[in-house]
């Protein structure tokens, strides 16, 4: 196994971010995507992300969003459907820091060659899950938005003997309401873990210790909570 760390889901949040960083210091880390939008340090996280090595940034739902907008917004020279869309899913902030950078293709050229999905040990990564397909050797074969936008996945099961990590979907979501929940745990559905626990809204961050099977619940403060997942 290559990697000690994964989390993912930013979204916005700096100060979770640069609480993150601290623990992760210079580990081999896995981010599965979505790190801007909705909070307003989108882009430094983006930016700064870039220039880590030790990260392998893998391409999530908002990382899409931002990259077409932006090239819709140099190539046609106006704000439309694709900023609209992305608007619309809290990236205002994102793209308004993009421009006061003096709109930098590169990075948008670079989130676009991010990879989509990682295998690392009995671990197989991507942004929002997957199904599984009849053949191990070809679950990375799938289309880009079985790895970046799915959402019905989660009662099918993963092959035996290997665990799939993934995002997208915060946890609360899959049991109440989004919208109206504090922090509460990761997801460990059979060979599925969900790590979105939406820090969005609840400010905390769920960083997975592949070596150790550990969970740490990082919020602006630093750690605040290390627990076992238990597999349901």
């Amino acid at each position: 196994m290559t990697n000690r760390f994964v989390f993912t889901d930013l979204h916005g949040n700096g100060e979770v971010w640069n609480q993150v960083k601290k623990f992760i210091g210079n580990q081999p880390t896995v981010f599965l995507g979505d790190a801007a939008d909705r909070g307003t340090d989108g882009f430094r996280i983006i930016y700064e992300m870039k220039n880590m090595p030790n990260l392998t940034y893998l391409r999530g739902n908002h990382e899409e969003l931002l990259i077409e907008a932006a090239r819709e917004y140099i190539e046609d020279s106006i704000a439309g459907e694709q900023v609209y869309l992305l608007f619309c899913n809290g990236g205002a902030s994102t793209f308004q820091a993009w421009e006061d950078a003096g709109r930098p293709m590169n990075i948008i050229n670079w989130l676009d060659k991010l990879p989509a999905t990682l295998s690392d040990g009995n671990y197989d990564m991507c942004h929002s899950g997957c199904f599984q397909t009849t053949l191990y050797e070809d679950w990375a074969k799938q289309d880009l938005w079985d790895f970046t936008w799915h959402r019905s996945h989660f009662t099918q099961p993963w092959y035996e003997c290997r665990t799939l990590i993934h995002g997208h979907t915060p946890v609360e979501h899959l049991i109440t309401n989004y919208r109206n929940f504090d922090h509460k745990a990761v997801l460990y559905n059979g060979n599925k873990l969900d790590l979105d626990i939406g820090t969005a809204v609840c400010g905390v961050s769920a960083v997975y210790d592949l070596e150790n099977k550990k969970v740490f619940y990082i919020d602006k403060n630093g750690v605040q909570s290390i627990e076992d997942p238990v597999r349901k």
